[in-house]
């Protein structure tokens, strides 16, 4: 028997169908596409109440207020993108929570039961978890959102407190941070020092060449006085450390190359990154399609912003800075053929979404949403998307959008033509 009812208003298809796969096995599932007077019945009773901010479908920041009038149930508004004035918008308009990571099972199994026991709007409770909510709307969280359940998403960070910690973890997309052996490590010696450690992590599976470190650090400095420097930034580091791994030799030098001592544990999320990249491209030889894409998804959850963010922009933080990301867009544009391929076209806008956060010049992102907006009758959203295409290839480009962007548009306008010509027939 279900244990109560669960309802669900203005859900895209794909998150709908996530959430009644988290819940249908042991609650009544409602799926309701907008507020109406037929539907308030189903709404009253239930015990939770899903409400997706997903304009121009459903705006729920306005359906809010009349909901609220309605039912006693807590309302948690569910936003598919936010920002901090929307957060405080829902507070002050009755929701009883909010949901910013929809495509999270661990954020919305946290929603849900925190809710779901406590059906009384306490309003003092309500906004002293606001702190929480503003941490994970800052948080450098994946932005992928929903994906099937059979990718098997992933969004833990490579570098976690667990019991048995890698003696060295790093992670180096985004803000760089570091953990030995648990313990959370700043305050370098140096700007040089700390950039010399993070080049060292990035091929941590390997050693690297004494004249490349020269080359790379000390280019213009004669031979011997950069390779004193060296000597003098590796003695450093090797100080620094040692408090936090006693009796251990940490860096090693051996035939004209330094790298880490092989009694060390060390994991990077950039290494990650790499492995479930060839794990993906190894399923795709094997003709794997479905795990080819679990390992791009693992992939792409690793990447937690450009390379380095916080680095000043050094050649060679730049050189992989730039070669990483274009992986990375290389993963999502993948996802988005094979999601397109099989007609998930709400899924295919996510990922596109996502391609245009990192790189807004790409016109075939932005004409693949064009697509996926006409194939669910959003007409509109893709005469806008066309309008945005324009602008950017003006901007970056001082050109128009190709032809075949231009028929996708001239295909949007017609439509709507007939749309509105219908009634008249």
């Amino acid at each position: 028997m279900p244990q109560g009812k669960i309802a669900m208003l203005g859900a895209p298809a794909a998150f709908g169908d996530f959430f009644e796969q988290l819940f249908c096995q042991f609650y009544e599932v409602e799926r309701l596409p907008a507020l109406r007077e037929e539907s308030c019945s189903k709404v009253q009773s239930a015990r939770v109440i899903f409400l997706f901010h997903n304009p121009p479908r459903l705006d729920a920041l306005q359906t809010l207020l009349s909901l609220r009038r309605k039912v006693t149930a807590p309302i948690v508004l569910v936003f598919l993108r936010h920002c901090a004035e929307w957060v405080q918008s829902a507070y002050r308009r009755g929701a009883s929570d909010v949901l910013l990571h929809p495509g999270e099972r661990e954020h919305v199994l946290d929603c849900f039961y925190r809710n779901y026991h406590n059906t009384k709007d306490i309003t003092a409770s309500k906004w002293s978890r606001m702190a929480n909510w503003f941490e994970q709307f800052f948080s450098p969280n994946p932005k992928l959102g929903f994906m099937p359940e059979y990718l098997n998403p992933s969004s833990t960070p490579i570098v976690v407190a667990s019991e048995a910690p890698p003696d060295i973890g790093a992670n180096l997309f985004g803000h760089f941070s570091l953990r030995v052996r648990g313990r959370p490590v700043s305050n370098f010696p140096s700007r040089k020092v700390l950039e010399l450690f993070a080049h060292l992590l990035l091929h941590c599976d390997k050693p690297v060449q004494r004249d490349n470190l020269l080359g790379i650090f000390w280019p213009d400095y004669p031979q011997e006085s950069a390779k004193n420097s060296l000597n003098v930034a590796i003695h450093s580091l090797r100080r620094f450390l040692q408090p936090y791994l006693p009796g251990c030799e940490i860096i090693t030098f051996s035939h004209g190359c330094y790298g880490f001592s092989p009694e060390l544990t060390i994991r990077t999320d950039t290494a990650s990154f790499q492995h479930h990249l060839n794990a993906a491209n190894d399923a795709l030889h094997r003709g794997e399609t479905t795990s080819a894409m679990s390992a791009l998804h693992q992939a792409l959850h690793v990447y937690r912003g450009d390379f380095l963010a916080n680095f000043r922009a050094e050649e060679w933080i730049e050189d992989h800075r730039n070669h990483l990301r274009e992986k990375y867009l290389q993963a999502l544009s993948r996802m988005s053929d094979y999601f397109f391929g099989k007609k998930d076209f709400y899924l295919t806008i996510n990922v596109c979404n996502q391609m245009l956060d990192t790189d807004y010049t790409l016109e075939p992102v932005h004409r693949r949403l064009m697509e996926c907006y006409l194939a669910i009758d959003e007409r509109n959203l893709a005469i806008r998307q066309f309008k945005k295409c324009e602008q950017m290839m003006d901007r970056y480009f001082e050109t128009k959008p190709s032809r075949r962007t231009d028929e996708l548009y001239r295909q949007a306008l017609q439509s709507s033509i007939l749309t509105v010509q219908e009634p008249g027939f």
